[in-house]
């Protein structure tokens, strides 16, 4: 009875853990890693309840009856994600349950059977386990070397030039952009749509130490253009008056663009924005109706 507590008392306290409203990369990667530990424990308490219960079945039998019971409620758990508002179910993530399980249950044979199993057939069995245990938390692992490189990168927010982080923070949605050669810029080509650019999702969170963020802009062509420029922090509640708005008019060749942090700390309307936490980024032009190109030099922080 009290390993069956245990395991409802896992699954509500996993499901709970997905409706935290914070949602980063750093927190989703977590969660998703969180499968592993959560569905291999689950495994063990599965496999030393089938040992009690049937104690004349031998330990590979119990195992694999373990596997096959948390991989039944992986599936179920993931399936019942889709009443949960703002969940979805994943076979990336029954996947993950399943490596868990196995990694958890082979780890543990290895060690019951420390003295029984020749030392390379253990560490064989530790390393299939240790393999499972990685390939499934690899989002994690990507998540902390981003997190490492955007502050190693400081003062600035994007370089633009196509390092392998900036594709987890940059975003240009349905454009182009073109990461910055010999001329320190990069290219970014505009389609026509409602809202057009790039955005910065979840750049370096942390503004306080600086006083000003600055970018050049090029406008290639002899025609002027205008731009929003939208910075927004993690309790921005989606509206227009909850995050820092500015327009800028740019003129053909080269513009210098900087934007005082003292005036996006008392953007939003009723409150200081969190300059410890801002999320979002978004260079934009409103309303576009036929292709353009700019050319954007590196976003940096300046005290």
């Amino acid at each position: 009875m009290t390993a069956r507590l245990g395991l409802v008392a896992a699954l509500l306290a996993w499901l709970a853990w997905g409706q935290v409203p914070e949602q980063t990369r750093m927190w989703r990667a977590a969660f998703n890693a969180g499968h592993l530990p959560l569905f291999g424990i689950l495994a063990l308490v599965a496999e030393a309840q089938l040992r009690r219960s049937r104690p004349r079945d031998t330990c590979v039998q119990h195992a694999l009856w373990a596997l096959a019971a948390t991989t039944v409620l992986g599936v179920a758990a993931e399936a019942l994600q889709t009443l949960v508002p703002n969940r979805s179910a994943s076979l990336i993530d029954v996947a993950r349950n399943i490596a868990g399980s196995l990694a958890f249950l082979v780890a543990a044979a290895a060690w019951r059977a420390r003295r029984e199993w020749r030392p390379a057939v253990r560490a064989s069995a530790l390393a299939f386990a240790a393999i499972l245990l990685i390939a499934g938390a690899a989002d994690l692992v990507r998540a902390v070397a981003v997190h490492v490189a955007l502050q190693q990168s400081l003062p600035f927010v994007a370089r633009l030039d196509g390092a392998w982080w900036e594709r987890d923070v940059v975003d240009p949605g349905a454009n182009v952009l073109e990461p910055s050669g010999a001329t320190g810029m990069a290219r970014l080509i505009l389609n026509p749509a409602e809202y057009s650019g790039v955005a910065l999702d979840e750049p370096w969170p942390d503004w306080r130490a600086y006083a000003a963020l600055e970018l050049q802009v090029r406008v290639p062509s002899a025609a002027p253009m205008q731009v929003s420029l939208r910075i927004n922090d993690a309790e921005h509640d989606n509206s227009y008056r909850d995050r820092f708005n500015t327009v800028i008019d740019l003129q053909p060749g080269v513009n210098s663009v900087r934007v005082s942090l003292e005036d996006v700390r008392h953007a939003p309307a009723g409150r200081p924005m969190d300059l410890a936490h801002i999320r979002t980024v978004i260079l934009f032009v409103h309303d576009l109706d036929h292709q353009r190109a700019l050319e954007i030099g590196p976003i940096r922080l300046v005290p």
